[in-house]
């Protein structure tokens, strides 16, 4: 549903229809009241018995009156029709009405306000049920809306503003396809929904925002309301907010950004999963009339690869990635910011540009320690570096090599590593005197079963490339089929395409690169061809790492010579051992401030070393699990003893359940003398 305010000007002073319709003693003390009265149970009897649309009177001026309404997106061409007619059945009286979409909060704030000056006799908490609208506050996700302008934007204007935003290729191509003469002004469902690749979630849904006002100016969204979802939960499905937002989004558009609140760098719990089957399942039920558009921050990807895989079958989703721009733009930019944000009235003037390039999300970034900054130095002067020493107490975070080198096990694959980074450092000494003209390869397969750290290796590898100047952004681009192989003839190549472009100067990390070989009649031979093209073309700027089941990925290098040439280097990742998983167990317990007794870590022991004989048991991420579930226990307690901190973070041997962790049918035997 779609929630609007009216403004309603009438032919005359409001005090004059009052003496003449209202003579009741409450009426004559308290005229504007009355009439509100009236007006809204002329609008109860008139809409009586309708599901998709409502109308409430709210306030009163000297010749306005006030009312907000929600409808149906199918009904919006009946709002001012409606207003009209209720008016008319009580005053007989010309009027004239403006209607302004506004977001569901303040539509809840205007009828709050009318249930508290008793304006129409209503219950607050009945409406907002009968609604499903109460979803604002949710303690397992938050959503900010915002509402795009009303004014159309030509073809033009979309470029220049898209320009504006340093947006790239990929959003040029979808605003040829959005203005396109083919298609029709009007909205008869969503074709494709959109996910947006960025650095910084910021910029992201910037660009979110220009995308969905190109396509309420072509006639394709009904309404010009966004709910923007984020800092998701593992436990959001438990309760109906979420559904009720969608349910309240039809006609509308909804992102969500795809980082879960904890932040963690791609091994989580098995209870997000159930966060991907249950978003999935909205996004799969208000795909034709709900915009989806889903916010890929390229750091930390999060739920991104698993829930667009999951609905990839579906729904159709276009990927669009970053651009960027050259010094002056970045700086236009910058202005754009500004303008836009509590201190619009300054300027960017202690700012320089020296860049050749700049992305969207290094803007940001500049713009967030410069509006920092200037609160301090501009606006709230006492709190400046020269009038008050302030202390920030700032935890030493070490480089990327450092974090390599601190993980649990994974000697040899650090060996190999150091080896490759070694490599890497030559070649780029070597090149500083004479650039060859067949340079070597310096694409990469990782091999390994699930939870090995195959992705967080590689993210590190990105990192201290970046920082001995082998690579020159660092960027770290993970993708899977889905991002890759196109539904349709033409999509695949420029879908490959645009994940190298998103990955210049850094990483493109292709997991489970071995879905694809098929033999299905697909796309994937176009994006196994597309690869190997685009790893010539960027072999300079461009590092590939392949990722996947060793057997599997053996089986796809083998079925493709010219992907085996343009390997450089195999990393294999074993599966750790159980005083890995115990050290990497306590790592994490350590984190959360847990401690357990020597019978819990004697139950924990053995768990792990039952689990060794399950097939992909997780590794790393299985260690997670085992935590999730203890820490549960502590959870469904109710914190019973809130003054026992102890017993809060200390875990137990009855904590852990062994057949909730692996099914007894899962288990195999060990061979030999393993143990």
């Amino acid at each position: 549903m779609l929630y609007y305010e009216l403004n309603i000007k009438v032919n005359g002073e409001i005090t004059d229809l009052i003496a003449k319709k209202c003579v009741s003693d409450s009426a004559k003390d308290d005229p504007g009241k009355a009439i509100i009265r009236r007006l809204n149970m002329a609008a109860k009897r008139y809409l009586s018995g309708s599901e998709d649309r409502v109308f409430y009177f709210s306030d009163y001026g000297e010749d306005k009156i006030y009312a907000v309404a929600g409808y149906d997106y199918n009904n919006l061409s009946e709002i001012k029709n409606d207003a009209e007619t209720i008016f008319k059945k009580l005053i007989d009286r010309k009027v004239n009405v403006t209607v302004n979409e506004i977001t569901v909060k303040y539509f809840m704030n205007r009828l709050e306000n009318i249930c508290s000056m008793d304006f129409a006799r209503l219950n607050m908490h009945t409406i907002t049920r009968k609604l499903k609208i109460d979803y604002m506050d949710n303690r397992t996700y938050s959503v900010e809306q915002s509402i795009i302008p009303e004014e159309r934007l030509t073809y033009d204007e979309a470029m220049e503003k898209a320009h504006e935003l340093l947006t790239g290729d990929d959003f040029a191509d979808e605003l040829k396809r959005i203005y396109s003469d083919k298609h029709p002004k009007e909205f008869y469902g969503h074709p494709v929904h959109y996910k947006i690749s960025a650095d910084m979630a910021d910029s992201a849904i910037e660009e979110a925002k220009l995308l969905t006002r190109c396509l309420y100016s072509n006639g394709r969204l009904k309404g010009r309301r966004i709910d923007c979802i984020n800092k998701i939960t593992d436990n959001c499905y438990e309760e109906d907010d979420m559904r009720n937002l969608f349910y309240n989004a039809e006609g509308a558009a909804v992102v969500i950004e795809l980082m879960p609140h904890d932040e963690e760098e791609g091994n989580y719990a098995s209870t997000y999963e159930q966060v991907i089957e249950f978003l999935s399942g909205l996004i799969r039920k208000y795909a034709n009339n709900v915009l989806i558009i889903l916010i890929e921050v390229t750091r930390m990807q999060g739920l991104s690869k698993k829930l667009v895989s999951k609905v990839a079958d579906d729904i159709d989703i276009v990927s669009i990635g970053e651009g960027e721009g050259d010094a002056k733009a970045a700086e236009k930019y910058m202005d754009y910011l500004i303008k836009n944000s509590s201190l619009s009235g300054f300027d960017a003037d202690n700012i320089s540009f020296d860049k050749e390039k700049y992305k969207a999300s290094e803007v940001h970034s500049m713009f967030n320690s410069w509006l920092k900054s200037s609160l301090k130095e501009r606006v709230y002067t006492e709190y400046s570096s020269k009038a008050v020493k302030i202390e920030e107490n700032k935890e030493e975070t070490s480089d990327a090599y450092k974090r390599l080198q601190c993980m649990v096990g994974l000697n040899d694959v650090k060996s190999v590593i150091d080896n490759i980074i070694a490599a890497y450092k030559i070649q780029k000494l070597r090149d500083g005197y004479q650039k060859s003209e067949n340079a070597a390869s310096r694409h990469m397969i990782f091999t390994g079963n699930p939870g090995s750290a195959k992705t967080t290796v590689a993210r590190l590898v990105a990192e201290i490339l970046k920082k001995e100047q082998v690579l020159e952004t660092g960027a770290f681009v993970e993708c899977g089929r889905a991002d890759l192989v196109g539904k349709y003839v033409g999509w695949t190549a420029p879908q490959v395409k645009s994940k190298f472009r998103q990955a210049q100067g850094g990483v493109l990390f292709i997991d489970e690169a071995y879905s694809l070989v098929d033999d299905s009649g697909s796309f994937a031979d176009e994006a196994i061809d597309t690869i190997v093209q685009e790893m010539e073309n960027n072999r300079d700027s461009v590092i590939v790492i392949f990722a996947g089941y060793p057997d599997k990925m053996r089986r796809f290098i083998e079925k493709n010579d010219g992907l085996k040439s343009r390997i450089a280097f195999h990393v294999d990742f074993p599966d750790y051992n159980t005083d890995e998983l115990l050290e990497i167990f306590k790592l994490m317990m350590k984190e959360r401030e847990y401690t357990m007794t020597k019978a819990a870590e004697s139950t924990v022991l053995g768990i792990f070393k039952k689990a060794q004989y399950v097939e992909n048991f997780g590794n790393g991420r299985f260690a997670r699990n085992v935590l999730e579930q203890a820490s549960a226990r502590l959870m469904k307690s109710g914190f019973s003893d809130v003054n026992d901190k102890e017993s809060l973070f200390r875990l137990e041997k009855d904590d852990f359940n062994l057949p909730a962790l692996i099914p007894q049918e899962n288990i195999k035997t060990p061979i030999g003398f393993i143990a």
